[in-house]
């Protein structure tokens, strides 16, 4: 695998940004350009984080998959609130990064080949990039994620999230509610496959259960898993490998890594 760090210009946040992209090294080039899996990280995290505390890369090496892990800040994937110029890091998570992607790597543009995952934060920017863009992600898989924006309010300064989001009461019914994301995108005739997990210790445990049992009824091709254990990258690094299986890619080998 190479692995690679990215500094590009992004229109939509109006500043120099990093992401780190795993190549595949082997094997041909799939018809059609290589299947694609967005990695997003946490609230404190950054676009390292992922190499710097799980064997992805040595997991990636498995399959014939990109893994792009982009920097969003503590952005919880949203454009910010009452910011007119720059910072839309919605736009900047849901449409420019797959272009500029496309438009740098030989990529797959069919929305069966395009994933997104993520922990915590980036968990819920995941399932939001699934729920409200099926036409690009059709899978989407939250680990121990962010799932009721309430609990972030409960949780994290309250400053940096108001200046994100607004208030509390925007939020609501707001394409940042994955309750009323899931129920639209129920609806539809094509939508994403949900992979979700959480530890049974984890201060985020009893919002999961809550989304498990309401997405449950909606029709998805949903997969929910739990394992003893709180917020933490050991088991974040055991189910990453998990969705990699799950997402049904090609394994390669190895290749001695």
């Amino acid at each position: 695998m190479s692995l690679n760090h990215i500094t590009f210009f992004s229109k939509s946040i109006n500043i120099f940004t990093n992401m780190t992209v795993i190549l595949p090294e082997f094997g041909p080039v799939p018809a059609g350009g290589y299947p694609t899996l967005y990695l997003l990280h946490g609230y404190t995290d950054d676009f390292n984080a992922w190499t710097r505390w799980t064997a992805i890369e040595r997991y990636a090496g498995e399959y014939q998959v990109v893994v792009v892990m982009p920097d969003v800040q503590k952005s919880f994937y949203c454009d910010f609130a009452n910011i007119e110029n720059g910072y839309k890091y919605w736009t900047f998570a849901s449409e420019e990064l797959i272009d500029v992607t496309r438009r740098f790597f030989r990529l797959s543009n069919r929305r069966e080949d395009t994933s997104v995952a993520g922990l915590s934060m980036g968990g819920f920017g995941a399932f939001k990039c699934a729920l409200n863009r099926p036409d690009v992600f059709g899978s989407g898989a939250n680990l121990s994620g962010v799932i009721d924006i309430e609990d972030a309010f409960n949780r994290v300064n309250q400053t940096e999230l108001k200046m994100v989001l607004g208030d509390l009461e925007s939020y609501q019914n707001s394409p940042n509610d994955l309750f009323v994301a899931a129920e639209r995108t129920s609806k539809l005739a094509v939508k994403p496959r949900l992979y979700q997990f959480c530890g049974t210790d984890d201060f985020l445990y009893e919002s999961n259960i809550k989304f498990k049992e309401f997405i449950g009824k909606l029709g998805f091709d949903y997969t929910y898993e739990e394992a003893p254990g709180g917020h933490e990258w050991r088991l974040w690094d055991i189910y990453i490998l998990k969705v990699l299986q799950w997402l049904n890619l090609e394994k390669i080998g190895d290749f001695g890594l």
